[in-house]
């Protein structure tokens, strides 16, 4: 099932979104270098990378597996990466309600830093477009090596949320939007 950008997309600009924003919002980049666009290809998605939000004290951050590894950067910095590319979505009240906010975000800050080694890029590839089983990490252990929407799945997932997927690396950006867990609020403008 293809997953698209809103029809509608209501830019906001991130000085006036920042006041806006939750721990646990969930930020889907569409991309436009030629790996973010095989992304969208292969998972029939206009989002190609994801990311969750969450405040450390008075700073906003953005909770992502990238490459070489998992980080914790300033939201900040990725929307003047990409600008107009960020949507920003908020789960759903009932199903908020089920997960543990500090527990989640506790999790993610746990996970950020731990290795991503390109290495491993050739064998999530195989697993997508093979269905090749390779290390399914459907563990709560956040060292284990996770792609962005993976991550965002076992953080959701271990936080009380029922798992939308059996394993976490059926999860890809797209997924992420579904509108039974999901809204759509806004899309960052630099």
């Amino acid at each position: 099932m293809k997953t698209c950008r809103p029809d509608r997309l209501n830019r906001v600009p991130y000085d006036t979104a920042r006041a806006w924003i939750q721990t646990l919002d969930i930020g889907l980049v569409c991309g436009t270098n030629p790996i973010a666009r095989e992304i969208q290809r292969l998972t029939e998605s206009d989002y190609s990378h994801a990311l969750k939000c969450g405040w450390c004290g008075s700073v906003l951050m953005a909770a992502e597996s990238t490459r070489p590894e998992s980080r914790i950067v300033t939201l900040s910095s990725r929307v003047a990466d990409a600008p107009g590319r960020i949507d920003i979505y908020r789960l759903r009240p009932e199903v908020a309600a089920c997960v543990d906010e500090n527990r989640a975000w506790a999790w993610a800050k746990r996970a950020a830093g731990i290795d991503y080694p390109e290495s491993e890029i050739l064998a999530d590839w195989r697993e997508i477009v093979l269905g090749v089983d390779n290390d399914r990490p459907n563990s709560d252990c956040p060292t284990t090596r996770r792609v962005c929407s993976e991550m965002i799945h076992a953080c959701l997932r271990v936080a009380g949320m029922a798992p939308i997927r059996e394993f976490d690396c059926d999860v890809y950006p797209g997924t992420l939007a579904d509108p039974g867990w999901v809204n759509y609020l806004y899309t960052l403008e630099a």
